[in-house]
């Protein structure tokens, strides 16, 4: 049984993340037009190198012809679907070198490996999708970092 403690945090985590997230959706909707917000269930998160299907629903700002960015319990996480012929290991690697950062393909059955520059080149040449998934995790920081960091990552990613 949960104690109540337990649950006062879990309250005010939970607000945290909330508020977070609302501020964080008003700072990118005073900067680009097309942006919506919405609370939803149905994601997975990675954990002790599992996938847990999350049925509680969580904060999802959208950046039209950009990605998303979502607010979970552990971190916000940047969520990109990209043309395989423009994305290079150069940028995973710059990316992967400051974030955390996953490569997958579009219908999120198979990881993507960037080990090596050959070996995530012959990866991406068998993928037939039209674009690959790419999701970049970040800790809790302000609404202004995360917008920073989206706008960051956006640049390198050019898009």
């Amino acid at each position: 049984m949960t104690n109540s403690s337990d649950l006062k945090e879990l309250h005010k985590h939970l607000n945290f993340l909330y508020s977070t997230a609302d501020d964080t959706f008003k700072i990118i909707a005073s900067q680009q037009s097309k942006v919506s917000y919405g609370i939803y269930s149905g994601h997975y998160i990675k954990i002790e190198g599992r996938y847990e299907y999350q049925r509680y629903p969580l904060p999802v700002i959208t950046v039209a012809d950009k990605g998303d960015i979502g607010f979970d319990l552990f971190c916000v996480w940047f969520e990109f679907f990209i043309d395989p012929l423009s994305l290079r290991y150069e940028k995973i690697i710059k990316i992967s070198s400051l974030y955390g950062v996953q490569a997958y393909t579009q219908d999120c059955a198979r990881d993507i490996e960037f080990n090596n520059e050959q070996e995530f080149a012959q990866a991406v040449a068998l993928i037939k999708d039209e674009k690959i998934g790419v999701s970049i995790y970040i800790d809790y920081s302000s609404p202004e970092s995360i917008v920073q960091v989206f706008s960051f990552i956006c640049d390198i990613l050019e898009i």
